[in-house]
């Protein structure tokens, strides 16, 4: 899994550049993310290339997902997703995507 850290204006989102792990294995997939303003609100999301939003609900994640609580996303600046029982369809490229509502700060 490969991504470079995003950066626009005040916020900066960083994951790691290249995770392994092995089928039934599982994995933290980290992401964090600095801002200059403290966050009153926002939201993240995750994406597999090519941009299949990788969230609990979906039939490929379904029993195999959690993510990081609303709590721990704006106090302490994380978007973890961990993915367990992994298969060779999770391999790929995925992305974190934070965004930070500009009239909530």
């Amino acid at each position: 899994m490969l991504h470079s850290p995003g950066q626009c204006g005040d916020l900066e989102v960083f994951q790691p550049h290249y995770i392994e792990r092995f089928d039934g294995e599982s994995v933290i997939l980290h992401c964090s993310y600095t801002s200059v303003f403290e966050p009153k609100g926002g939201r993240y999301w995750w994406l597999k290339d090519p941009g299949l939003e990788v969230k609990p609900t979906r039939p490929e994640f379904r029993g195999r997902l959690n993510s990081s609580t609303d709590e721990r996303f704006l106090l302490c600046g994380r978007a973890d997703i961990k993915l367990w029982d992994l298969r060779p369809s999770d391999s790929g490229i995925y992305y974190c995507i934070v965004h930070i509502d500009e009239n909530l700060l």
